[in-house]
This record gives C-alpha cells, structure tokens and sequence, in this order.
C-alpha cells in the first residue's frame, strides 16, 4: 500500500531492457541493471536475454557478441547478486519507476519464479514533475537544467543511475508515496495526479487493487458502470470537477469484467 517516503537505504536504479513497454511488461527483458547508493557505491550486472528483439530508438546494439563480452548471467543469478548487495530492505528509486521499471521488473521475477525482497518503490519523475519547472522530464533533459552539465545518453543502466543520482542529489526527493512489490501505484490511472492520490490516500484507498476492491464490495445496483463508478468516486471528495475522465479510465483499463469493467489487466 502506499506508505511515506522513508529516509532508509535509498537506492537509485536504472534497467535497461528488450521489448516495448507499451505492449506490457509481458514484452520486456531486462539485460542490464545498474544501481548507486547514496555513499557513492555502485552496482552493475548484465543479462542474458535473447537478442532477436526490438529495443528503443538510441538504445546500444545488444547481441550475443555484446553480452559475452560484458560477462552477462542469468536473470536468476544476476539479481540473485543485485538483492545481496541491495539487501532485504530497500527503497528502490528510478524515473518513471511506476509505469516502466517496477512492473517490468516484478514480471522478470515472475516468469523466473524469484522472490523479491520486500522492497518499496519510488518514482523519481513523479516527483521532479513537482519539484523542477520544465518543458521536459527526460532524464537527459533534466540533467542539464538541475545539474548545468550535458547529460550524453548512454541507454546503459549504471550511467543512468548515476545521472539520476546527480539530480537527486540538487533536488532531494521528499513527499509522495512509496508502492511495495505487486501493488500499482494511484497514479498509475490516467488523469490521477498528485493532489488525487493525496485525497485517495486520505480516504483509506492506497493503491488501484484497493481502490477496486473497495469499489466491488460499494456497488450494488445494475447500471451503467461509469456512472455508478463517478458516484462511487464522489465520496472520495476528490478535487476534480468531473469526474468522468478518471472513471471512464477505472472501468475501461482497471475495472474487472465480472463487475462490468474492460480491463485486461489482471490485479488480482
């Protein structure tokens, strides 16, 4: 559930990956994880994965080649190295964590039957969006305005990490939630922002698994499921003037089937 912000063992990741994130994180491979802590120690492992796949534009050529030469492993050894050095506990921060990393992430330990530690997760572009006035919250982008240095795109985890970790470290992160593994964060739902998610969590509702729930065990009646949805969510007292754009989002994207929902996401 989304608790505060906690000051522990702060760490601040990147991974890179195969596949298209828009298609789900179904479709990503992670094959490198880099990682920096506060005291400046780093972290980074390479990951087999199978390299007849599509990556983002800008991105390194990944091949066998590549891999072999990085002494890449696989995904069950490399993050077996990544959580021993991480540790058992940890908050987990990276730029558009929630959307991108974090699920990604969560399906790799799935499909490879991992554990994960119970780590909370952070999003760093959530925050700077609140933190930084700019035209743009690209990571490159917001190097060069915080920092007044030119960030050179590497789409290699460790040098990203340590980008970030120049960021942060003008613009210490402070407020907004932290999500554990396997809980997706309020601003997940398009058209909820931070003043929502401050008003949902106020409410006892504290992440889109809770929130539908909560919305399963309300609803009662037959009826059009956005309208019963507004009505629901007008309890919330949240600070929209319509209501609609974020219901028509639950039902259609979050909203399971059996209550009347298009959502192909399964949360549960």
């Amino acid at each position: 559930m989304a608790l505060p912000l906690t000051p522990f063992n702060h760490v601040i990741t990147d991974y890179e990956f195969l596949g298209d994130i828009k298609n789900g994180a179904h479709d990503c491979n992670i094959w490198h994880i880099g990682a920096v802590k506060p005291d400046g120690s780093t972290f980074e492992v390479y990951i087999t994965v199978d390299t007849n796949r599509a990556t983002h534009a800008g991105c390194v050529e990944v091949t066998d080649a590549y891999l072999q030469g990085k002494q890449a492993v696989s995904f069950v050894e490399g993050f077996k190295r990544f959580v021993q050095w991480v540790g058992p506990q940890a908050i987990i921060i990276s730029h558009n964590c929630f959307k991108s990393d974090k699920p990604v992430l969560e399906h790799e330990c799935k499909r490879h039957n991992v554990r994960m530690p119970c780590w909370y997760f952070y999003d760093s572009l959530l925050f700077l969006r609140t933190a930084v006035q700019s035209l743009s919250y690209r990571l490159p982008d917001l190097y060069g305005q915080v920092t007044g240095k030119v960030f050179r795109p590497t789409h290699t985890a460790l040098k990203d990490a340590l980008g970030l970790k120049e960021i942060l470290d003008i613009v210490p992160i402070h407020g907004l939630y932290m999500y554990p593994k396997y809980l997706t964060p309020i601003q997940n739902v398009k058209w909820v922002g931070t003043a929502c998610e401050e008003a949902f969590v106020k409410t006892g509702v504290r992440s889109v698994e809770d929130l539908i729930l909560k919305y399963m065990q309300w609803v009662q009646l037959d009826g059009c499921e956005i309208t019963l949805m507004k009505q629901f969510l007008s309890q919330l007292n949240l600070p929209c003037h319509d209501l609609t754009p974020i219901a028509k989002e639950i039902v259609d994207h979050w909203l399971p089937v059996t209550h009347g929902g298009l959502a192909s996401n399964c949360l549960f």
